[in-house]
């Protein structure tokens, strides 16, 4: 039995080994060259703390020792990585051998009573191992450890409220329910993750969701192109796409209709409004109509589609209530697809450069179908520098289904797109749907691009295309002033520096019940004068109720920040609460200088006090104004 077990364990461990030495710990393919993604999954799947972020109940004794001895092999050296795990795992199963051995052996009687232990030691292993999914992608393996703990750790659910950690006889338990503290605390983050993330792709190419451009100074929002600019640079690039032309008013929508007419010699059109949101389609006007995208059959139609987009507000689910305007709209030839594919390239960290993402379910969703179709979406990292050759290009076209006679003509569109994506700095091509048209030819029907804001000085033909009324005017006010602000919906609004501290911030206010109003990140070197204009932007978005001031002064001066707060208040005449906290590089001066100011703002040394703090004056203000009560917050004393 024992040398029967050894073997299995050996060959099971050194394959598990290899799969993470290749897949996870971003080591080169000497074969291929080709560079693997970087480590993603740390062992809390495993720990009792993990499962207390799960929400799931407790386990039994020797498990919670197993953990414990994990933890020691591999917390003291650092970040804990899926590589640290198996040896970690590699390390106790050795000395696991070693014991059963000496229990083979007669040896260290004392040990016998314990065999039972390192016999379930064992078994978990190898139910890690044996179990685990063919070939899995991340999240089938992230999935296979969450699906499988109690299989993996012999876990034992005994309340799904209060998390126990001792003996069976004596409980040493946590007095609050601490499923019920921390969970919101990740659903706060996940929801400010998911607010701030300007690229929905990132869910495809990720074991987590996360952004995959997170906010910070000096660095906007990628640039976003209307589909027209799209078409026509594709156009440049020898890239199919459908005859096409933009109008801005009724009357040129007509004429450019009527030439594609004489053009083409057929009477079927697809008019867009020119918005930069997804989901245009489905979104509805604020006038009265329906849908950003109409399918007519005469130049009349086209007329009278454009006469209900333009100079309308189109409300689609990106772009809430507030909804944006449509200046301009596209007119294009109608395409009869046979067959429509989805297929995208965008700059990933988790690839350490570009990813192709591909799958045979175009024209729809593509959230939807990595739910419902997971294994149809295809990744393959590319090496930014060589390039998609075209054996790559040809695989692609071939694992999309293409028959052989068509394949050579789509992969040519494969790698024309790749090489625009890197000749203009772009960070995303998405082309939904790819189609194929009831003449066998191959298009771009749709196409979204975004480009890095770092490329602007050798992009400026592109950049000249941005299009400011598609923008929040208060984001485009910020970057005047070097301030890296993102509108929300809540009613808290939040002044920080620093990317990280300000998503901090936004959670422990969602933790406590409120919603913040914005992302405001003032960065490290700001002056007072910045803070003033901070707070005048913040101000400017009516829903508003109070402020909270959340600074840790390493570059950035707390007296600094204390100058330009004091200077808005007065300049500002605000009457809404404002809650302050500061922390680090003169502060005490800081404090100070507010206190002798003969403003009543409302100082905190403590976040998680300050959060709570100013949901409760946000909360009074927002019942007042529900029952009609002018509110005022005096600030002189």
């Amino acid at each position: 039995w024992r040398d029967t077990l050894a073997q299995e364990r050996r060959l099971q461990i050194d394959e598990l080994l290899q799969y993470f030495v290749v897949n996870w710990l971003g080591w080169e393919d000497p074969v291929s060259g080709m560079q693997h993604p970087a480590a993603v999954s740390p062992p809390t799947h495993w720990s009792v703390r993990g499962r207390t972020l799960e929400g799931l109940g407790r386990t039994d004794n020797s498990c919670e020792g197993f953990h414990r001895k994990l933890n020691l092999q591999l917390t003291n050296k650092g970040p804990l990585s899926v590589y640290k795990v198996v040896q970690g795992l590699q390390k106790i199963q050795t000395e696991t051998t070693a014991k059963l051995e000496l229990m083979d052996a007669g040896q260290g009687p004392e040990l016998q009573r314990r065999r039972p232990v390192y016999e379930m030691v064992n078994a978990r292993i190898l139910t890690i191992l044996n179990n685990r999914p063919q070939n899995p992608t991340n999240n089938e393996w992230i999935t296979f450890l969450r699906q499988n703990q109690s299989a993996v750790c012999g876990l034992q659910t005994e309340t799904d409220a209060t998390l126990h950690v001792g003996t069976h006889n004596r409980w040493h338990g946590y007095p609050e329910p601490f499923p019920h503290v921390i969970t919101p605390s990740l659903s706060a983050s996940a929801r400010t993750t998911r607010a701030l993330s300007d690229n929905k792709m990132a869910a495809l190419v990720s074991a987590q969701e996360v952004p995959s451009h997170g906010a910070g100074q000096n660095q906007r929002r990628n640039l976003n192109v209307h589909e027209n600019i799209s078409f026509s640079l594709m156009q440049k690039c020898g890239i199919p796409v459908a005859k096409f032309g933009v109008a801005s008013t009724v009357d040129e929508a007509y004429q450019v209709a009527k030439n594609l007419e004489e053009e083409l010699g057929c009477q079927d059109f697809v008019v867009k409004a020119q918005v930069l949101t997804g989901g245009r389609g489905k979104g509805r006007w604020k006038s009265g109509a329906k849908g950003g995208v109409k399918l007519v059959l005469t130049p009349e139609e086209v007329k009278g589609a454009a006469s209900k987009m333009l100079g309308q507000t189109l409300v689609t689910k990106q772009t809430g209530e507030r909804g944006i305007p449509c200046n301009q709209v596209l007119i294009c030839e109608r395409k009869y697809q046979r067959n429509e594919l989805f297929f995208c390239i965008m700059m990933e960290r988790a690839f350490h450069g570009p990813v192709i993402i591909y799958s045979p379910y175009g024209g729809m969703n593509i959230e939807e179908v990595a739910q419902e179709h997971p294994d149809e979406i295809h990744k393959l990292p590319v090496d930014l520098d060589k390039g998609l050759p075209m054996e790559q290009a040809m695989e692609i076209a071939e694992r999309l289904g293409i028959g052989e006679l068509k394949r050579a003509a789509a992969a040519d569109v494969f790698v024309r797109l790749f090489d625009m994506f890197r000749q203009y700095d772009l960070v995303l091509v998405e082309i939904n749907p790819f189609a194929e048209d009831n003449r066998g030819n191959w298009f771009c029907l749709d196409a979204k691009l975004r480009f890095d804001d770092n490329a602007e000085y050798r992009q400026p033909e592109v950049f000249a295309n941005r299009d400011f009324t598609q923008e929040d005017p208060k984001e485009v006010e910020a970057s005047h002033y070097g301030l890296n602000y993102i509108s929300l919906d809540g009613s808290i609004g939040c002044l920080v520096n620093g990317a990280g501290l300000a998503m901090a911030t936004m959670d422990i206010i969602k933790l406590h019940g409120g919603e913040p109003a914005n992302f405001l990140d003032v960065g490290g070197g700001a002056t007072a004068a910045q803070v003033t204009e901070a707070f005048k932007i913040i101000t400017s978005d009516s829903k508003v109720q109070a402020i909270l001031v959340n600074i840790f002064g390493g570059i950035m001066r707390c007296d600094v920040i204390a100058e330009g707060i004091i200077e808005a208040a007065q300049e500002l005449h605000l009457k809404i609460p404002i809650v302050v906290r500061l922390q680090g590089t003169n502060v005490e001066d800081a404090k100070a200088l507010m206190a002798s100011s003969g403003l009543r703002i409302l100082a905190c040394d403590n976040l998680d006090e300050a959060a709570h703090m100013v949901v409760k004056l946000s909360d009074i203000v927002g019942i007042a104004k529900a029952a009609m009560i002018d509110v005022k917050f005096e600030l002189p004393i």
